[in-house]
Formats: structure tokens, C-alpha cells, sequence
């Protein structure tokens, strides 16, 4: 029985990798989501990677797209903690209005993330020994003899 033949890679041309990969970096840029922005540019994330390890510009600018991505990710973090979101008010199954919604744990991690000689976790541990005495080191040394014609 032949083996059925198969079907080689699907391989791009040079202008649709250039447009594919604009497109997963201007995504990257916005989201900072790797898995988001292949499927945003039609590209599978071996792909990406794979031009990533091979191509220092592509790695360059890829760096860049999750730095503002992040930068993006957390100016909305702050307006989550701060200004908040539109929640709806439901009544009877309507709704009814809306009231805004802030998040004090986005707010602590802000807080953290930017004054952490202020707002740090703070845990102390102290180690001692029995009772609460200091800690005694101990060494042991053992001392070999000396075989027959060593030394003196």
C-alpha cells in the first residue's frame, strides 16, 4: 500500500509575512496578548515565535509592541481602580441604570507596584535556637590518621 503523499507547509510569500507580521505587532502593541494578536494577524504562534528567534528586528520591535501593551494594560488598570467602570442595575430583570465601579484591589496593587517603600507586604522572620536562644553553630571536623610513611 503507498504511503499518501503529503501536503507540504503552507508557506507565505515576503509581502504577506510583512503584512501578517505589522498586523500581529500593532495587535501586541495593543493588547499585549501574544495568543490575541496571532489569531488578530491570521498566524499561528509557532510562527511568530518562530520569526521572533530568527529575526533581531522582528525581535526588537516585538519587545516594544508588549512594553506599550503593558503601558496600555496598566493605564487601564488605573482607571479601573480610580474612575471605575459602568456597572449595570438590574431590576425585575431590566435594567434599570448603572453605577460605577471601583476596584480597591487594582487600586492596592497600583499603590504597590509604585510606593512600595509605603504599601510593600511587610513580613519579618527570626530564626533562633532552643528557647529562644541565639543559634550555636556547630562544626564537625574529623581528622583522619596518618597512613604509615606520611609526614612526620
Amino acid at each position: 500500500m503507498k504511503a499518501k503523499a503529503r501536503r507540504p507547509n503552507k508557506s507565505f510569500t515576503d509581502k504577506q509575512v510583512e503584512t501578517k507580521a505589522f498586523a500581529f505587532l500593532e495587535h501586541l502593541g495593543k493588547t499585549a496578548h501574544v495568543g490575541d494578536s496571532c489569531k488578530f494577524a491570521k498566524v499561528s504562534p509557532s510562527t511568530v515565535y518562530k520569526w521572533r528567534d530568527e529575526n533581531e528586528t522582528f525581535k526588537e520591535l516585538w519587545a516594544e509592541a508588549v512594553e506599550q501593551g503593558t503601558d496600555r494594560l496598566e493605564d487601564e488598570a488605573i482607571l479601573r481602580a480610580t474612575v471605575g467602570v459602568d456597572e449595570p442595575i438590574i431590576y425585575q430583570g431590566e435594567i434599570t441604570g448603572t453605577k460605577k465601579r471601583v476596584s480597591d484591589i487594582l487600586l492596592m496593587f497600583m499603590l504597590k507596584a509604585r510606593r512600595p517603600e509605603k504599601f510593600k507586604d511587610r513580613t519579618e522572620t527570626q530564626l533562633t535556637g532552643k528557647d529562644g536562644a541565639p543559634i550555636q553553630p556547630i562544626l564537625n571536623v574529623t581528622i583522619a590518621p596518618k597512613k604509615d610513611g606520611e609526614g612526620r
